[in-house]
């Protein structure tokens, strides 16, 4: 029940994703719901999750997407193994600042991992697409960057209350078994 609720929401985030969000545009940037739950996942500590918001997602998404099949999913996989193995050393999941700078470094990491993914495609002619780095790239980078942070904030407290319910059924559980 837990996987097919996970599902009807991945679905339903990734038609909000490429239907309605594109028509509210900021400089020609909008926001990546999956990337962002994906990260907050990772933040949370639930690796397993992370992965399947961030892989499922990627492809479902690489669909609708101009990329070469399996871009997004790659670039949020990558993402998502780097912030989880910078995660225990170097930051508290607790504090906002801490969230706040994985945001802003895994968005821009995040972008120009697919700038390199789709170089590598067009290096093995898969593509003829390529992004160009300009002033204009950057500062959608950068503005992609706030509005994915102010999201992941948003939604941090959220999926920290779901795990802490998902851990309290778990140990009810264990102890009626």
């Amino acid at each position: 029940m837990k996987f097919f609720i996970s599902i009807v929401i991945l679905i339903a985030l990734i038609f909000l994703q490429v239907s309605l969000l594109p028509h509210f545009e900021i400089l020609h940037t909008i926001p990546s719901l999956i990337f962002i739950i994906a990260i907050a996942w990772c933040i949370a500590g639930n690796f397993k999750e992370a992965i399947f918001w961030g892989v499922a997602g990627g492809i479902i998404l690489d669909l609708f997407s101009p990329f070469y099949f399996g871009t997004i999913a790659l670039a949020n996989l990558g993402i998502i193994m780097i912030v989880y193995f910078i995660m225990p050393n170097f930051i508290n999941n607790d504090d906002k600042f801490s969230i706040v700078a994985v945001g802003v470094i895994a968005t821009f990491i995040y972008n120009f991992l697919l700038i390199f993914l789709i170089l590598i495609s067009r290096l093995a002619r898969l593509s003829a697409m390529i992004q160009p780095l300009n002033f204009q790239f950057i500062l959608s980078v950068f503005i992609q960057a706030v509005l994915n942070t102010i999201i992941l904030l948003l939604i941090y407290n959220f999926i920290k209350s779901i795990q802490s319910i998902k851990v309290y059924y778990e140990q009810r559980r264990q102890i009626k078994a």
